[in-house]
């Protein structure tokens, strides 16, 4: 952001981009957005016209998401990143940022797309959590260990069938992709 509170190098007094600037604007049918809010709110609604919400996974919003809702402007899209009980097995590091605790007993239950009644569960909370923010599109974020070998990739498809009325965006793996 410049001293005119310009953002990446827009010059608004000329309406002219320079050298360097970065089209926040996408192309046709392309939108672009950024994981979470990387700049005050009112001035990110200005600029963009998505957001990835991660939050929910390690904690609820509760009024804070209604009133981010009620703040975006009509056309902005709201994405979220899949819950970390539905993606990640309970061992990942990204467990420690859990309010919830979870009984040892039951680490083999959570994660993984797993066919279990904690993972629909944690489904059902998240479907919750987006209908306040009308999100259909959601990343599933995977573990490097969650390989596209036959086994993950028809969990994963079982997974997708009975959840209808989403769209899922890109598993995000961070490992390799094969």
């Amino acid at each position: 952001m410049d001293a005119d509170g310009a953002f990446s190098g827009c010059d608004r007094r000329e309406g002219q981009r320079r050298k360097g600037d970065l089209d926040v604007t996408g192309g046709e049918g392309i939108k672009v957005g950024c994981c979470g809010f990387s700049l005050a709110q009112k001035k990110y609604f200005e600029l963009f016209r998505l957001v990835e919400i991660q939050q929910h996974s390690t904690r609820s919003l509760g009024l804070r998401r209604l009133k981010m809702a009620q703040a975006a402007p009509q056309n902005f899209e709201f994405t979220m990143k899949a819950w970390q009980l539905i993606t990640h097995e309970p061992w990942s590091p990204t467990y420690r940022r859990l309010n919830e605790k979870i009984d040892p007993s039951l680490y083999g239950r959570y994660g993984r797309f797993r066919n279990t009644p904690e993972v629909f569960d944690a489904w059902s909370r998240t479907a919750d959590f987006a209908q306040t923010l009308e999100v259909i599109r959601y990343r599933l974020p995977v573990s490097a260990s969650f390989s596209p070998i036959p086994e993950n990739v028809n969990t994963m498809r079982e997974f997708s069938a009975v959840r209808t009325g989403w769209v899922f965006v890109s598993p995000g793996n961070r490992g390799e992709v094969v």
